[in-house]
């Protein structure tokens, strides 16, 4: 087989490699907080429930207190409950489905982002960006640290949001990260990019990050990057509006969820979302996540994770060591923007994750 052909085979390799994987893990039972937000939740076992979805948090889950608002991850386990009537399957085959478009996405948008076209400078050529992608897409396919998302359905809002979030960056980057398509593909590919972010965005909160990731693109590797451009400012001026949409959808999305946490509930209790715990537990996230990232033992779906009161905390002052470790390898680094981009991806999105 010569390597024109093997290279053509490369997204089909990295789907099989996803089922071969997890194809035994298509009947593992529901468990932890799969119960109260899946079998003993009987707002997802009738389908006309999906608009209320969108308004009412009591259809997450029975258990008021772990009540959030995820409305197309609800939509999703509404779809899967009418599809085996109850049964597991569905909920896994979609799982390792949603993995494996991760999967093939992530290969897709690698294959961009390393070529020479988009980092002139540090890309690579092209015959060796499709393995680099490959091998990426391949290390993500099979981390351990992807697992819990993957067979814990509860946690199907990770990989669910995830499909949306890569699917609207690779929109994005189609558009303005080479030749530009003709007007009309142009606006339905940017349409189609705003309709997947907002799907992420119903789907878990995290999504949130995609319009600071598409701004640090922008600054790197866009045709006006900061560099060339000079200033702030006439950045601005001259590439900020690309990026409105995006900013606009969040800001509409912040205000409807909001407003959705401030219903009571029950008639005496009110659930409102808190973010002062993201100034100390985030930080010691990234330290966890990074420490299994590079060593993925200990894993646990269910992780008695200690909360933290305050950035004084042992745990949060190294967590804050090692961010400020890794700014500065990347400030020293800085001229390698495909280095900088990935490496500012990781803790980007943990910023906004509570375990």
């Amino acid at each position: 087989m010569n390597l024109a052909r093997l290279t053509r085979w490369k997204p089909l390799i990295l789907i099989l490699l996803v089922w071969i994987v997890y194809w035994n893990s298509l009947h593992n039972p529901f468990m932890f907080d799969d119960r109260h937000v899946i079998p003993e939740n009987p707002s997802i076992r009738a389908l006309h429930n999906i608009p209320s979805f969108f308004t009412d948090l009591s259809h997450f889950s029975i258990l008021v207190g772990n009540r959030d608002y995820r409305p197309v991850f609800l939509t999703s386990m509404a779809l899967c409950w009418w599809a085996g009537g109850g049964t597991v399957l569905p909920f896994h085959i979609v799982s390792i489905a949603l993995h494996a478009a991760n999967v093939l996405l992530l290969f897709l948008l690698c294959r961009r982002l390393f070529s020479r076209r988009s980092d002139p400078e540090h890309g690579l050529t092209a015959t060796n960006v499709d393995w680099a992608a490959l091998c990426s897409a391949a290390l993500f396919a099979l981390h351990p640290l992807a697992s819990e998302s993957v067979n814990y359905l509860s946690s199907q809002s990770v990989p669910l949001a995830a499909c949306f979030y890569l699917t609207g960056f690779y929109l994005f980057h189609t558009v303005y990260g080479g030749e530009s398509p003709p007007a009309p593909t142009r606006q339905w590919r940017l349409w189609c990019s705003y309709l997947a972010y907002a799907l992420a965005l119903f789907s878990k909160p995290i999504a949130i990050t995609l319009p600071i990731m598409l701004i640090v693109w922008d600054l790197l590797f866009g045709k006006e990057s900061l560099a060339k451009t000079g200033s702030w400012m006439q950045w601005l001026r001259s590439k900020g509006r690309k990026h409105l949409p995006y900013i606009s959808l969040s800001v509409i999305y912040v205000v409807i969820r909001e407003a959705v946490f401030t219903q009571p509930f029950g008639g005496t209790q009110e659930i409102r979302s808190t973010y002062v715990h993201y100034a100390t537990e985030t930080k010691a996230l990234v330290l966890y996540y990074l420490k299994r990232a590079f060593v993925p033992m200990g894993l646990n779906a269910d992780l008695d994770y200690p909360l933290s009161t305050s950035v004084l905390e042992p745990h949060v002052l190294l967590a804050i060591a090692v961010m400020l470790g890794i700014g500065g390898l990347l400030l020293w680094g800085r001229r390698n923007r495909n280095m900088v981009f990935w490496s500012l991806w990781f803790p980007v999105c943990l910023f906004l994750t509570t375990y």
